[in-house]
């Protein structure tokens, strides 16, 4: 069932400078759409681990900080949904991740995330009770420093807590099982999802994960969003998509299945188009433009002929 989520992906491409941009471009451009999406009314859906420095804390504490400014907030429903892997969250200590959604291990300069981010949990299909749903994805809110299931509202303790990831990490995913079946997950949920920048080369999965990201997306019926002007994976998908004219980038090393890959989205270009027909004038726009305001712009546009899905509490 779509929600009200708009998903954003990006991961740091080998060509960025190349294309006259710095790794802090990727994350200031990422700080403007997850504003504007919250600004339209929508959530913003993210799928990552939690790497100190990367673009999921980085999303979470500035909407952290947002939330302590005032500027968000006072909403049913968290502003950001993390999308966790199994293959990610199964490698932290479940204590360590139970601080993580509590605050409980802050720095000083950490904004808490706690009201402001639910948490689903990617795992098997486990018997898992009222506390997740039947397709295996344990969503987690935390209210007034207490655990909470999204899909019933329910207060979880900590040892439910601790048993259900416990259990679910028993059944191993293999890492690119795992993250294709956190992509399928959020291809279901979200009808649009923008990505730029992105990893030839050295990902995770089986295959380019903002590539697998865009052939999940299609296939679920959703639209794709790629900025093509950041280069990496991104640029490719838009030359593929026939939503950026431009010659493509002959890189020294391409990953495994990334041709087959590229190949697959250029199959689906023409539903692609199809599925986004009355946005894609605003989706070419977006596809070679490196202005965040006019970017922005265009999905202020898109999501206002979107409208928004049907609410789900949380």
């Amino acid at each position: 069932m779509k929600e009200n989520i708009v998903a954003i992906s990006v991961s740091d491409g080998p060509d960025l400078q190349l294309f006259g941009f710095l790794p802090q471009h990727l994350r200031r451009l990422f700080a403007s759409l997850a504003a504007a999406t919250l600004r339209n009314g929508w959530r913003v859906g993210y799928g990552g681990d939690l790497r100190r420095d990367g673009f999921t804390r980085s999303l979470l504490s500035d909407m952290g900080a947002a939330f302590g400014r005032g500027e968000i907030g006072g909403e049913p429903q968290a502003a950001v949904v993390h999308f966790f892997s199994q293959s990610s969250w199964r490698e932290m200590p479940a204590q360590a991740i139970l601080n993580h959604l509590t605050d409980k291990e802050l720095g000083p300069l950490d904004a808490p995330i706690a009201p402001v981010v639910e948490t689903r949990f990617l795992m098997p299909a486990l018997d898992m009770s009222s506390s997740a749903k039947d397709d295996g994805v344990l969503g987690i809110v935390v209210r007034d420093g207490e655990l909470r299931s999204t899909e019933h509202g329910e207060r979880l303790e900590e040892s439910r807590f601790f048993s259900l990831l416990e259990s679910a990490a028993v059944d191993r995913m293999e890492p690119g099982q795992a993250l294709t079946a956190m992509r399928r997950e959020m291809a279901a949920c979200c009808p649009l999802r923008i990505q730029f920048s992105g990893k030839i080369d050295g990902y995770a999965g089986e295959r380019p994960g903002l590539m697998e990201e865009a052939i999940e997306q299609i296939r679920a019926g959703g639209i794709v969003m790629p900025l093509g002007a950041f280069g990496g994976a991104a640029r490719e998908i838009a030359i593929a998509l026939r939503l950026l004219d431009a010659k493509r980038t002959r890189y020294p090393k391409y990953g495994r299945n990334y041709h087959e890959s590229f190949e697959q989205l250029e199959g689906l270009a023409r539903d692609h188009q199809r599925q986004a027909e009355e946005f894609w004038p605003n989706l070419v726009e977006a596809a070679w433009l490196g202005t965040p305001h006019r970017i922005v712009f265009n999905l202020n546009a898109i999501l206002a002929q979107m409208g928004q899905p049907a609410r789900i509490s949380g």
